[in-house]
This record gives structure tokens, sequence and C-alpha cells, in this order.
């Protein structure tokens, strides 16, 4: 058989992330295999590379060597919403176990298989046969198959396997959005943790598959179908260099794990008391100049239980334990900004000093808590002093 593959750009983009895929697999396998949630991300990449791989043969077509594989490209489109699901609650759930019950999100995933069964079972001549009509056809008008199917059929498609994943993405998200709700409470640095990188993931998981409607109704539009197409193949091989990318960078991120969960409600002057002693340790002895402090480490300091911190904070204050220390900060900083001794250090050293962890949270922290950037705030300082001279 004389098959003219179709090798350019997009298709050496996708097979070089089949080998990052593939490595990225051996490498959870061997450093991470105890850990819950890298297993189920082991599952989301190799469900990933599943579809890349089918998409790779059939755009290169080289299929046509193997056209039993046809129709195999969404085997598996049922399973990445609850793989994600189940991904971000193995990180904010300590210690999480797969149930049976768990079990209930994968029956999409066998009744569309049970439904698909009549073409997975063709011959290899009727899927050659298909492919041959496949080709040819694109090859004579790229618009074909939109025209062919109609907008009905492409919505009905979206709504079979696009919009199932983005649900399930919404619900991770408000699990997500909970937990770290809750984390504020605790923490006064986040940067350094699996806050961050589930948030990375979340965002990521969401641009990618709101990308591909786009790509499923290019077709009735001005809108030059072949290049949507190229994109649109960019999309799958794209997450897995993401996903690379951010298993690779997190290497020495925490887990945050909850310890308590508590609805108290308590006398407000008690907790006025509360507050006046979390005071004296936090600004007087300067404990929020430790980058890494926590709510436990200010509780064990004052000898006050956690909760009973945490609820005093929320309620007298009407702040979170992490907005609570890094007011304190960004106080210090407009202090160190107004020094003239330290007017030769950078604005980034002054958030060192401060006790913020980055410059990333340094300038949300002060922007949030003064209206203003560090290097305005500084500048306006400065005019400020020669203005009274």
């Amino acid at each position: 058989m004389d098959v003219q593959v179709q090798f350019n750009f997009y298709s050496l983009f996708g097979l070089v992330a089949i080998g990052q895929g593939v490595f990225l697999l051996i490498f959870i396998i061997l450093k991470h295999y105890k850990s819950i949630s890298y297993r189920v991300l082991s599952l989301i990449i190799f469900v990933l590379l599943f579809e890349i791989i089918h998409d790779f043969l059939v755009k290169t077509r080289l299929i046509l060597y193997a056209p039993d594989f046809l129709s195999t490209g969404h085997v598996f489109s049922y399973c990445i919403g609850p793989l994600i699901f189940f991904y971000i609650l193995s990180l904010t759930r300590s210690p999480f176990k797969l149930k049976y019950f768990h079990f209930l999100h994968f029956i999409p995933f066998v009744l569309y298989n049970i439904s698909k069964l009549d073409s997975y079972l063709q011959t290899s001549s009727q899927k050659l046969s298909f492919l041959n009509y496949y080709y040819s056809s694109l090859e004579n008008n790229p618009n074909h198959f939109f025209q062919a199917r109609g907008f009905i059929d492409v919505f009905t498609g979206f709504l079979r396997f696009d919009f199932h994943k983005i649900i399930y993405v919404i619900i991770a998200f408000y699990f997500f959005i909970a937990y770290k709700r809750k984390i504020l409470n605790e923490y006064s640095n986040i940067e350094k943790t699996n806050v961050r990188w589930m948030k990375t993931i979340l965002y990521g998981y969401l641009i990618i598959w709101l990308l591909i409607p786009i790509q499923r109704f290019s077709g009735f539009f001005d809108i030059d179908v072949v290049l949507i197409n190229n994109l649109s193949y960019l999309v799958l091989p794209l997450h897995i260099y993401f996903i690379s990318f951010i298993t690779f960078s997190q290497q020495n991120s925490s887990q945050l794990v909850l310890k308590y969960k508590s609805n108290l409600q308590s006398d407000k002057e008690e907790l006025q008391k509360v507050i006046d002693r979390s005071n004296i340790s936090l600004i007087d002895e300067k404990l929020y100049l430790n980058p890494d402090l926590t709510l436990t480490m200010l509780a064990n300091e004052i000898n006050i239980r956690e909760h009973t911190l945490s609820l005093a904070i929320n309620q007298v204050l009407q702040i979170n334990f992490f907005d609570y220390v890094n007011k304190q900060r960004v106080i210090e900083a407009q202090k160190l900004l107004r020094d003239p001794e330290k007017k030769q250090f950078t604005i980034e050293y002054i958030g060192t000093l401060s006790g913020f962890s980055s410059k990333a949270t340094f300038y949300r922290a002060f922007v949030k808590h003064t209206g203003k950037t560090p290097g305005q705030f500084q500048n306006q300082s400065s005019q400020e002093k020669h203005g009274s001279k």
C-alpha cells in the first residue's frame, strides 16, 4: 500500500509530546509510585497519551498502516473528567482513598464504549475504506464534514465529549476554592505549596478544554478551518508539556493538610483577649518576619488552641490568617521603604526583609492593603519628604 505520510511541524510537536509523556510516566512510576495523587496523575497522562497517539496516527496518515486503531481515540474520553476530580480530591483530602462508590463516575465511560462496539468491531477493510474517503474528502473540501454533519450533530458531539470534561473541572474548582479558603486561615505563605500547584493545573485544564469547542464549530464561521484544525491538534500535546512543567517545578512543594474543622462560636470579649495576646507576639516580637509562619506556630507561641486563634482572627478582625500576617509585613515594608538608609536596597529585597517569601506575594499583598505598588508608595513618600523641606 502506497501511503503518502504527512509529516510537518504539528505532527513533530505531537511526537515530541508523546516521548515527553512516556518519560513522565516512567518518572512517576519510579519515584512517586506510593503517592495516590501521582497514581491518579499517571492515569491522566496515560489517557492523554492514548488520544495524542491516535491523533498523531490520523494526522500523519500512518493509521492507514494500522486501520484497526480507527475510532479508538475517544475510548477514554469519559475518564478524563473524573480523574481530574479525583486528582484534586487526593490533594485536598488526607488521607484520600478510592472507594467503590467512586467508580460510579465511570458509568458514562462504560455506556459510551458499549454504544461504540459496532465501530470497534468493523473489519480492517471497512475502516480502511472510510479512511480513504475521509482523507480524499478533506483534500477536496476542508469544510466537507462540517457541511455533511450539520450544526446540530456537531453540537451533540460537543455535549457528548467536551461538556462532560468541563463540568468536572468546574466541580474540581469548587472543591479547590473551599480548600484554599480554609488553608488561608492556617498559613501565611502558600507560594511553595500544593495550593499554587492545583490552581495552575485547574486553570490549565479549563483553558485547554474550552479551546476544543472552538475547533468543533470553526467550520460554521468564516475561519480558516485548516489552521484551526492544526492549532487544535496542539492542544493535547501542550497539555502533556504543561503537566511535565508543573510536575518537575513543584518537586519541593509541600502538601498542606487541614488539621481541624470548627464551627465554634465564642464570646467576643474572650476572642478580643486572644487577639491582644496574638498581637503581642506577632507584632511586638515581629514573628511575622518568619516567611513560613503558620497558625500552629503562632498558637503554640501564645499557648492558645489553633481553632480558638483562627476563630478570633475570623470573627474579631474579619480576615483570615494569611491576611492577618501579611498586613503586618506590609506595614514593615512601608517603614523600610520610607527609611533613607534603606534606599539602596531593591524593592524585592525590602519584601524579603519584611517577611515575604516571593516577589509576587509581596506585590499582591502590598497593593491589597495600600492600593499602591511598592514602587509607587516609595516614590510618593520621597516626593512628600522633599515637598516638606
